[in-house]
This record gives structure tokens, sequence and C-alpha cells, in this order.
């Protein structure tokens, strides 16, 4: 693979893994797992997808359920902005996830990841009004981003082969989500996620020409507070780059 582009400035940058080293990650406990599977279990019973429309409009009420600590972690992300947050200690059980499909349009149904899905939701939930988009995998809210071999070589988190570039997630329009929420279903080979922050990046005059002063700092990539918060879900199913 390719090396990746480098920034000319300085700027931070953090690999998010299984385990994250960062002291801000949250690791769930026991009694917060069972928890989560007792709430699982009951949403199952009335929703066999995570797209169900019933579901989606319930899910900010039923997120409220999430044990206390994990509603307080994302709430404190979700005020403070820190640039990312690490929830760790989920249960994959990779036999009944069973093998990773060729391309996101042959998933079975029921989803044989519907916990994860619904929890991924339910995450999001807390921190904005999730929403897919219509021209994205079917319009669906949750994404399964896996290798699909027709996309090999292309800057995409389906073209397994290739390391990303730098990039802002859904840059491409001007409404896109304050928030990005990615769960790890299966990484054989412990391919890490990598982000960084912009907050302290400085650009050369080479890099950058700001309108009015060359000495103005970078707009911040994070939208206004007074603004509601927008979350997209997404759901790995393999060791994909990103």
């Amino acid at each position: 693979m390719s090396p990746r582009p480098a920034f000319h400035g300085a700027m931070t940058s953090y690999q998010l893994t299984a385990t994250p080293q960062s002291p801000d990650g949250l690791s769930l406990t026991t009694a917060e797992r069972e928890e989560i599977a007792d709430l699982l279990s009951d949403l199952r019973r009335d929703h066999e997808s995570a797209e169900d429309p019933r579901f989606l409009l319930d899910a900010p009420v039923r997120a409220r359920e999430l044990p206390v600590r994990v509603q307080e972690y994302l709430n404190r992300f979700r005020r403070q902005e820190p640039g990312y947050a690490v929830i760790s200690g989920h249960p994959v059980d990779d036999v009944a996830v069973g093998p990773t499909p060729n391309h996101w349009n042959q998933l079975p149904h029921p989803s044989p990841t519907l916990d994860h899905d619904l929890l991924l939701v339910l995450y999001s939930a807390l921190l904005g009004d999730v929403f897919g988009w219509a021209t994205q995998q079917d319009g669906r809210v949750v994404h399964d981003v896996l290798p699909i071999k027709e996309n090999e070589g292309e800057q995409l988190g389906s073209a397994a082969d290739v390391l990303l570039s730098w990039h802002t997630e859904d840059a491409f329009h001007p409404h896109r989500p304050d928030w990005v929420v990615l769960a790890c279903i299966r990484n054989p080979t412990d391919t890490v996620t990598t982000v960084a922050s912009s907050d302290d990046l400085r650009l050369s005059d080479d890099d950058v020409q700001v309108r009015g002063s060359s000495h103005r700092r970078p707009a911040s990539s994070r939208r206004s507070r007074s603004r509601s918060s927008r979350s997209r879900a997404r759901s790995w199913r393999s060791s994909a780059q990103r």
C-alpha cells in the first residue's frame, strides 16, 4: 500500500483500537453488557431491521434505557466535542455473524448483525438525529462497509487493498453529519481506524489561501452548537482500511 499523504503542518492523529488507549474511552462492564443485551432482546421482538421507521422514530426514547454510564459518556462527548469517542467491550459472535457478504446489497434478512445495528442506532440517537443519504446504499441508515472486489484500487471504504487518504466524511454535502458512528464487527488483521483533529492544524500559505487575511486560522471542522446534531451510523464487517 502507498503511504498516507502527509499534511504540511502540525496535526494530532489517533488510532482507534478495540481496546482504547485514550483515558477518555469507555469499556463496558459485565453488568452493562447484560443490560444492553436485555434491551436489544426486547427490541428484536418488535423490529427485524434497524431501518424500521418505527424503530428510528423511537430510538431517541429507547436510547434512554441504555446504561447510565454510557449515556453520561456520550452526553459529555456531545457537549464537549473532544474529537472522538470509543466504547469497547461489546461481545461479537463471529460464528453467528456468518461469512462476510460479497456486497452490501447481498445481506440476508433479518441481518445476522441485527443486535449491532440496533445498538449503533441507539448510540447515534444519543448524539443527534440519525439519517442516511438517498444516494448511498439505497438510503439505509446503517451502512455495511465490506470489501467489494470491483472497488479494489479505489479510494473507497469498500476497497480493502487501499490505504485511504486523509479525508472528511461526507464532505460532498453542505449538511454533512456532525458525527459518524462506527462499529467494528470483524477485523481479523487488526486493522486500525485513524482519526485526526484539525483544531491544532496550521496550514502554510502554499497550502491555503484565505480571503481577507493570510493569517486567519482555518475554520473549525465542527458545526455550530446552535444547530441540531446529525449522526451517521456505519457497521464494519471487515478489515477494510479507513
